[in-house]
Formats: structure tokens, sequence, C-alpha cells
């Protein structure tokens, strides 16, 4: 599977689930924003595991929990040099770096998709 076949299963997925891999580094409530180290996504179309820090965003400005995506489908999936991008329901962004610098390993972010799919293996998404 490609970035593209991975980005294609995880737009219009359902998130089921959403549990911090490491702990989460810092939530400042008035900014809207919530930085995490880690973190396990289970989608109705597969699991997208991601290693490297991400942030949570809403436009609205208010508090934001990991609790507040569960339910929540993946309606943008954009990927550029710098980062994945994953908008749920228009209004909840999540953007996860894919930055050298950032880099944990053993990689940035890996989806793995769901046996039903045709797909074996983990397929990491373009994350060296």
């Amino acid at each position: 599977m490609d970035a593209a076949a991975a980005q294609a299963l995880l737009k219009g997925a359902c998130l089921q689930q959403a549990s911090p891999a490491d702990k989460i580094l810092q939530a400042t409530e008035r900014a809207g924003y919530l930085d995490i180290a880690g973190l396990n996504l289970q989608f109705d179309r597969g699991h997208l595991a991601v290693f490297n820090p991400l942030r949570l965003l809403c436009d609205s400005g208010v508090a934001l929990s990991l609790q507040a995506l569960i339910g929540c489908r993946v309606t943008s999936v954009s990927l550029s040099e710098d980062d994945l991008e994953l908008l749920f329901d228009d209004r909840l962004l999540l953007r996860i770096s894919l930055r050298d610098e950032d880099y944990t390993g053993p990689e940035a972010a890996v989806f793995y998709a769901p046996p039903d799919t045709g797909c074996v293996n983990a397929a990491p998404l373009m994350v060296f």
C-alpha cells in the first residue's frame, strides 16, 4: 500500500478510539490546542500509530481532549513535507509533524490497513 492508498482509506473513516502513546505534553485551553507526544488512533478502516509529536487544534478556541475526536469522521487528509493533517468533521484538525527534528522512530506514523483491504503489512505514510 502506498501513501495515496492509505490517505484514501483514512478519508471518511470514523474514529472509534484514541489513546496517547506516551503522555500529553501541554494543554492550552485559551489557545485552542493540545500537544501530544504520540497517539494510537483506531478507525473503522484501520489503525494509525503516531510516534512523532502532534497537535490537535480547533478554530473555536475551546478546550480540547482526545475524547472530542471519538465518533468524528475524517473529512480531509493532506500530506506535505512537514506534516500530515487529518481534519475531523470539518472542525478539528490533527497535525502530525513529519519534520526531521521531530523524528522519534521507528517511523513518524504508520497506518495499518484492516485485513479486508487485501493489505497484509503495515504501510508507513511516507515518513522516514
